[in-house]
This record gives C-alpha cells, structure tokens and sequence, in this order.
C-alpha cells in the first residue's frame, strides 16, 4: 500500500469504475449528458471512453442497425418541418394537425419511446 493511502482509495475507487454507463445508478451520469446523437449517429461526448464503449457494446455504433433508425429520424425530422410551416398557418385543420404532430412528438420522447434519447436530442436541436 502507498504511504498516502488517500492517493491510493481514490486510485482504487477510479479503478474499480464500471467501463458501461448505468444508467439504473442514481451514482452514475445521466447517458443523455454523455452521449450526443448527429442526426441519428450516436456520438461520446468530449470523446469520454466508457461511452464509446457504451455505444459500441450496445452495437449503436453498427451500420447494420443505422438504417431502420436513420429512417425513423428522418421520418420525424419531415414531421417536425412540416409542423413548424403549419404552425404559422391559420388554418382549423392546419391547427389540429399541428397539435397531433405535438401530442407524437410528446410520445417519441417519452422514455418508453423508441429511439427516445435521439429523439429528445433532435427536438432540443430543432432538428438541425
């Protein structure tokens, strides 16, 4: 043991840190605040390594799971658009239309929702 123990505990405890994110320890961060989405590729924030491992074990990362989610974000991005120009319309049925692609969007980002943290990091972007 070092002759300053307290080097070594805190040596010890940064060793002994779970490689994953997880996200069921109130003791670990928050994955939306360590993983950013660039339309709908996941990417580790400031380059953190246990989320780059994160993202590659989930498979994330897996151009053979890019589609089917790339295709669901471009489908809500078209949905965004064309709500923000209706938006602007004063149109009855333009207004009830805007309001069921609100009450969508307010699933999509529900924790129970698919894709949820890309979709709520598309939404804080306006999609852009």
């Amino acid at each position: 043991m070092p002759a300053n123990s307290r080097s070594y505990g805190r040596e010890s405890e940064k060793a002994s840190r779970p490689i994953f994110i997880n996200p069921a320890d109130p003791k670990d961060n928050d994955p939306e605040t360590l993983i950013d989405w660039r339309g709908s590729e996941p990417v580790a924030v400031k380059g953190n390594i246990r989320t780059r491992v994160t993202i590659a074990a989930l498979g994330l990362d897996n151009p053979g799971r890019w589609e089917p989610r790339r295709m669901f974000y471009r489908t809500l991005q078209n949905l965004w658009k064309s709500t923000e120009l209706l938006a602007n319309s004063k149109k009855p049925a333009s207004v009830q239309k805007v309001i069921e692609n609100r009450a969508q969007f307010a699933e999509a980002v529900k924790d129970s929702g698919e894709y949820a943290g890309m979709i709520r990091a598309a939404v804080r972007k306006g999609f852009r």
